[in-house]
């Protein structure tokens, strides 16, 4: 895993973005399924309590309730997230995109700190033999009032531990599961190339 160089949002903030990448003991499309199933989410993710969608003027919104250890209190996030697999010089990438966003139709929670910014980018292609190379680059402030020192200790265990956990999840899916595609629709201004640029040449500069 890698901090990323030069972060404005370090400065603004005191967090770190992070790079990580590595091979994942599953096909890309299995994984990319995984990743965009809630229901399995809820299953194989510690930490989520709720997770649904629901359309929002004319967009996919998704909610997502997290419970934490006692050191932290219960997060909740709004955030809107797109899939596209694209034909990148001959190599099929699945790529999504996740960002925060606040929208009235979810007011804040009693009893839940929202977070405050998010936004991950994750890119796959095939390693072969039904394993594939995973990219991602990820920044999340989770609010409240936790030192920005003890987020950065937590989420370099974190992220590669997610990592870690969406591997499992995707061996235990191929024998208990079968996940449908969700390629959710793409702005015609996102080219392939700005997809590209967002994710895999982002996250591996």
């Amino acid at each position: 895993m890698q901090l990323v160089k030069n972060s404005v949002l370090k400065l603004l903030t005191g967090l770190h973005e992070y790079k990580v990448s590595g091979i994942v003991r599953s096909p890309p499309d299995l994984l990319a399924d995984v990743y965009m199933d809630l229901e399995y989410r809820k299953q194989w993710d510690q930490y989520v309590q709720e997770a649904y969608e629901t359309e929002c003027n004319g967009e996919t919104v998704t909610y997502m309730k997290m419970e934490f250890p006692f050191l932290f209190s219960s997060r909740d996030c709004v955030y809107v997230k797109q899939r596209r697999e694209l034909d990148f010089r001959g190599q099929k990438i699945q790529v999504v995109l996740a960002k925060g966003t606040s929208l009235p139709q979810f007011p804040k929670r009693s009893g839940f700190v929202r977070v405050s910014q998010c936004q991950v980018k994750l890119a796959v292609e095939s390693a072969g033999s039904n394993q594939s190379k995973v990219f991602i680059y990820c920044f999340i402030n989770p609010g409240g009032r936790i030192p920005s020192w003890l987020i950065n200790k937590v989420a370099k265990n974190g992220i590669p531990g997610f990592l870690a956990d969406l591997e499992d999840a995707c061996l235990r899916s191929r024998t208990l599961l079968c996940f449908p595609l969700k390629h959710t629709a793409i702005p015609a201004a996102v080219t392939v190339v700005t997809w590209i640029e967002l994710c895999k040449s982002t996250i591996t500069s």
